[in-house]
């Protein structure tokens, strides 16, 4: 007896050899067209996998591309941050009067006073800012690694609790080579902040060690083989005791000689940014 899957193929073949194209399909055997179907369902599953997959990845891509042309919109309107207290705040060994001849500058009429004093000056201009730049609230490893190879901008923040530590020279560089080091240059780690808003908020140790840490931290930078990264400090608005109108701020009384004095100084010799964190959502 002949096997029966032979019987069928050779059914099925001599079905094929009396014509061409749709005719063909009508003169074949029931049998032979039931089994063509069970092939065809055998495949059917896996091939709407993949159109149902497809189709949630064109999903995907699309709203990729919406959020990257929405945040390329945001990126426009970015690119030029306005100064929120002033294009430079410099301690200045001058006589105020001869700075106020100075085009747009205004002076704080409290500092009216001979010798060393915190200028404020005011402008309409604008410094160009990477186009790029993240600020984060720690030193976190995964998210430095992230941005290890691309062109944005790292500023990142120690703790406020580790500010008292960061006057000993031998912690701070291990602070630096444990933090810093392992992630720059292939991230491109911009600005170290000691703290965030120490001097508004406190407490008062903090304040005392705020502006030693800075400049202990910075030497270890050096120290440790990091050029070209800065240390600062990102404000709250609250040092302010007037800001409106903007062109007429000026810090609370009294700072211009006591803690702010000496971080201004720090700032100038390291040609550092003076910051400030702005949260325009509570204007």
């Amino acid at each position: 007896m002949h096997d029966m899957s032979a019987i069928l193929k050779e059914k099925c073949s001599s079905s094929f050899g009396r014509g061409v194209g749709g005719r063909v399909l009508q003169r074949m055997s029931p049998v032979c067209r039931s089994e063509d179907a069970r092939k065809v369902d055998r495949h059917r599953p896996a091939s709407d996998d993949i159109v149902r997959a497809s189709r949630l990845l064109d999903n995907e891509i699309r709203i990729l591309k919406e959020k990257i042309e929405e945040n390329q919109e945001k990126i426009k309107l970015n690119k030029h941050l306005p100064y929120l207290v002033g294009n430079l705040v410099d301690i200045l060994e001058m006589n105020p009067e001869d700075v106020a001849k100075e085009d747009g500058a205004n002076i704080d009429l409290n500092s009216q006073r001979k010798g060393k004093c915190v200028v404020l000056k005011m402008s309409t201009h604008q410094e160009r800012y990477p186009e790029y730049i993240i600020k984060i609230f720690d030193v976190n490893p995964d998210i430095l690694r992230a941005f290890a190879g691309t062109e944005i901008f790292v500023a990142v923040t120690v703790p406020n609790g580790e500010i008292p530590n960061l006057v000993n020279i031998k912690y701070a560089r291990r602070w630096a080579g444990n933090n810093i080091k392992p992630f720059y240059p292939q991230t491109k780690i911009n600005y170290v902040l000691v703290g965030n808003e120490v001097l508004y908020w406190g407490p008062q140790n903090l304040i005392d060690n705020l502006v030693s840490a800075m400049r202990t931290l910075h030497i270890a930078l050096i120290r440790s083989g990091i050029q070209g990264v800065n240390v600062t400090m990102a404000h709250s608005l609250g040092i302010l005791e007037s800001s409106q109108p903007p062109s007429l701020a000026k810090f609370r009384s009294g700072w211009d000689k006591g803690d702010l004095a000496p971080m201004v100084q720090f700032l100038q010799e390291t040609k550092s940014p003076f910051m400030v964190n702005p949260y325009p959502y509570f204007g």
